[in-house]
């Protein structure tokens, strides 16, 4: 944790304020479920999600989203205006989904 906190102060000090720090050590993980005082059925769905998260979708889907966008705005083109809607409806249920899912877990500890 404290050469987590030194990686943070120093990004910090260079002048970068948007980030993400990944930790992936499994010990990491495991000294935050304990202190979190996570069941161990909520320890196993919550590895269950990380493992399961889709670093392609994750780079399609924003994408997509500002290709359809850039193409309405273009062509204004009613077709296409109604198929990016669509398509932000579908990725709002979708979410949706993921938020109960997580907060399915975090009412369980």
């Amino acid at each position: 944790a404290e050469m987590i906190a030194l990686l943070i102060e120093s990004i910090l000090s260079s002048g970068l304020e948007e980030f993400q720090v990944e930790v992936g050590h499994v010990g990491f993980f495991n000294g935050i479920t304990g202190e979190a005082g996570l069941s161990v059925e909520a320890t196993r769905e919550l590895k269950s999600i990380i493992r399961n998260k889709n670093l392609f979708l994750s780079i399609i889907i924003p994408t997509t989203l500002h290709t359809i966008f850039n193409f309405c705005l273009f062509t204004q083109s009613t077709t296409g205006l109604i198929f990016y809607l669509v398509f932000l409806v579908l990725l709002f249920v979708n979410s949706t989904k993921k938020i109960k899912q997580l907060s399915r877990i975090t009412s369980s500890m």
